[in-house]
């Protein structure tokens, strides 16, 4: 399934565009109808890729303007990396390319000046961005704009009974037209004179609304809320832009699906966003969670994620988060710095310190890399196999930072999973002959009872463990281990959804120590040459996070139901 950052991209994309394509209409945009039975999608002709409505475009729109998040954000390095980006750059042409066209200068401080109310959006084409925009205006307010006092500059034409202007230029073209109350505003004339054939002629089926992919998914999901977007997935899939363009390039996941749907409902203390995900018939829904594990979500914690997930997968995050850390640094070293030999000799870890084995020789760079594939294989269908054997088919992972007794910021990391089997020797067994493998000390490190029932095996880095009836906890501290399983929250709130992916992230308690982490996964990375970019996490994600202050937390929940991926995220704050 999607991440939080990917999902946060279904709707940061269609949003830009968007706000980039009505930006042109603002100055027509005077205090329109309140009538609430506008079908905007009824105007639009057919195929578009991406349906954007909002209830109240314009004054969202102004208060993004007046908000202190967007001024903390155009001053982060997030915005920084965001305007090198191929996406921002092509939304800046597209712009300034239209600006030309209409004789306009469109920017947001001309928002505060404006109301509106209901609008819609089609996005037709994403390289191109061709887009119809409609909204419902007064004449007489549309005739005092500055589209129409820049008439003269357009060719005017004649379509459905009624006059539409349109203009040419070298990179692209723009058509506007008023018609029975409806301001319409095109990146194509054809598409504008599709949209003036549905105004006209009432009998006419071409039109977006009449899609039965777009009937199917406003069923799914009510048309309101504060935005309601609708996204055809088979068109979206088949755009050669999308699929060379699309920055997490998951595009197996999203062939899963044949539309999207969400809707967002502000209000003072919470933002809601609601998403259903129409699939494929080839899709297999996932199994839900174990109730008994969401019942123990651990509760204090700055990231907990439950999940269904199959025992190589357990696997691969166990090995990858709790035992594998300094030798994924070590191919780091070896696959980015080959003109430095010592650095690809093999290397001995002991007490968190590097030392070289100059006794025998260095192997080749891609000898390395294959041994280590081989070992770290090995040892993943290992742990798989243990992780099979008692059954486990979900897991909780959580993530915590914390100010340890020398001043710095470390990152702990735990599981808990439902064993069905209190017999985990087998298990031990494997975690310590793969500790053993990995970090070579001068005694093989052993099992060791810790405090309560806490077991610990090495000491830096640290694997503990601790079975409470049928549940394990493992992490990379035992005090971590302790709390997963003593610092239970209340769960879930009691449901019928047989939820199979639920995720709290806590930024109001990660904020204090996300600096020192980040400078710290930062560290880990190659180290910033002249002309690079800046770090990543501690400048461009670190600037991101002080934007969104406002926002304390994030929680997720999906479940499927009918053939369709529901999703629940729920943002709350001083919002």
């Amino acid at each position: 399934m999607p991440t939080l950052c990917c999902l946060r991209l279904w709707l940061l994309v269609p949003l830009v565009v968007a706000a980039s394509c009505v930006l042109l209409a603002l100055p027509l945009l005077q205090q329109m109808g309140t009538s609430s039975d506008i079908d905007i999608a009824a105007l639009l002709p057919p195929g578009a890729m991406i349906y954007l409505e909002s209830q109240d475009f314009l004054g969202q729109l102004q208060r993004w303007s007046d908000s202190g998040v967007k001024q903390r954000w155009l001053e982060s390095e997030n915005f920084s990396e965001f305007e090198r980006s191929r996406l921002y750059l092509r939304l800046k042409d597209r712009l300034e390319e239209f600006n030309a066209l209409a004789g306009l200068s469109a920017d947001l401080p001309l928002v505060r000046s404006l109301a509106g109310k209901q609008a819609g959006l089609g996005l037709y084409g994403i390289r191109d961005l061709e887009f119809v925009f409609a909204t419902k205006i007064p004449t007489s307010q549309f005739e005092q704009g500055p589209f129409f006092r820049q008439r003269s500059r357009y060719e005017q034409r004649a379509a459905e009974g009624g006059a539409y202007f349109a203009r040419s230029g070298p990179n692209g073209a723009i058509a506007f037209a008023i018609r029975r109350g409806y301001f319409l505003l095109a990146s194509k004339e054809s598409l504008l004179r599709a949209a003036l054939h549905n105004v006209s002629v009432a009998s006419s089926r071409e039109r977006l609304s009449a899609e039965p992919l777009f009937q199917e998914s406003q069923a799914a999901l009510a048309r309101s809320g504060d935005l309601w977007m609708y996204l055809n997935m088979g068109l979206v899939q088949d755009s050669r832009y999308f699929r060379n363009e699309w920055l997490y390039e998951n595009l197996e996941e999203t062939a899963r699906y044949r539309a999207g749907i969400v809707r967002l409902a502000m209000q003072a203390g919470q933002y809601r966003e609601d998403r259903q995900f129409l699939l494929q018939e080839n899709v297999t829904a996932p199994g839900s969670i174990d109730p008994a594990l969401l019942q123990i979500l651990p509760g204090n914690q700055e990231l907990v994620r439950a999940e269904t997930a199959s025992p190589r997968d357990i696997a691969v995050a166990m090995h990858e988060t709790l035992l594998n850390p300094l030798r994924r640094r070590d191919q780091a070293l070896s696959l980015t710095r080959r003109d430095a030999p010592y650095e690809i000799a093999p290397l001995l870890k002991s007490d968190n310190r590097y030392f070289l084995q100059i006794d025998e020789p260095a192997l080749a760079v891609e000898n390395v890399q294959l041994a280590q594939k081989r070992e770290q294989e090995q040892m993943i269908g290992e742990l798989e196999k243990e992780i099979q054997s008692f059954g486990a088919a979900a897991v909780v992972r959580c993530s915590s930072t914390r100010l340890d007794a020398e001043g710095y910021v470390r990152a702990r990391h735990g599981f808990v999973l439902k064993t069905g089997d209190p017999n985990l020797e087998r298990l031990k067994q494997v975690l310590q002959s793969h500790y053993n493998q990995l970090y070579h000390t001068g005694r093989p490190a052993a099992w060791m009872r810790g405090e309560s029932a806490v077991e610990v095996l090495g000491s830096i880095p640290q694997v503990a463990l601790e079975v409470k009836g049928a549940l394990l906890a493992v992490a990379n501290s035992a005090g971590f281990a302790r709390t997963l399983l003593s610092s239970a929250s209340s769960g879930l709130p009691s449901s019928d959804r047989r939820v199979h992916y639920y995720a709290q992230l806590d930024l109001k308690q990660l904020r204090p120590s996300y600096s020192g982490l980040f400078q710290w996964l930062d560290y880990q990375a190659r180290s910033r040459n002249p002309g690079e970019p800046p770090p990543y996490f501690s400048a461009n994600l670190g600037g991101l996070l002080t934007a969104l202050s406002p926002v304390e937390s994030v929680t997720v929940r999906r479940w499927m139901r009918d053939r369709t991926l529901h999703e629940e995220v729920i943002y709350r704050g001083q919002l």
